[in-house]
């Protein structure tokens, strides 16, 4: 079960490190290739929903998982469907913050789309 939660914990960092450059414009706006960026994306959604997948049938009291799980399969569809050559789409951004919001990430004092990141420690 600790490989199992290893292999949870690193995919869920991954997809909210991906939710929020797609949340907010201004980090995106800084990603040299919007293509790769994207492909990052929907490839950590399909390891976050693979691990939820298998976890799910361990230990079926992770309610919040699951609820991320379902934000992610739709900022997953949106994904596929947009063009990264078009700019970001208005849709990718919404589900990228309910992605956010599901685990509880409020929006920055300045809002997402005024976020240019964290600071480093």
């Amino acid at each position: 079960m600790t490989s199992m939660a290893s292999t949870i914990a690193a995919s869920l960092s991954e997809l909210i490190n991906a939710a929020a450059i797609f949340a907010a414009p201004r980090i995106y706006a800084k990603m040299p290739d919007v293509v790769a960026v994207r492909r990052g994306l929907l490839d950590g959604i399909d390891r976050y929903r693979d691990a939820i997948d298998t976890v799910h049938h361990a230990s079926p009291n992770v309610q919040p998982l699951f609820q991320l799980a379902d934000a992610a399969r739709e900022l997953q569809h949106r994904a596929l469907q947009w063009d990264p050559g078009q700019g970001l789409s208005a849709d990718v951004v919404e589900k990228a913050r309910a992605c956010l919001s599901a685990l509880g990430i409020q929006a920055p004092a300045e809002g997402w789309d005024n976020f240019e990141g964290w600071n480093e420690p």
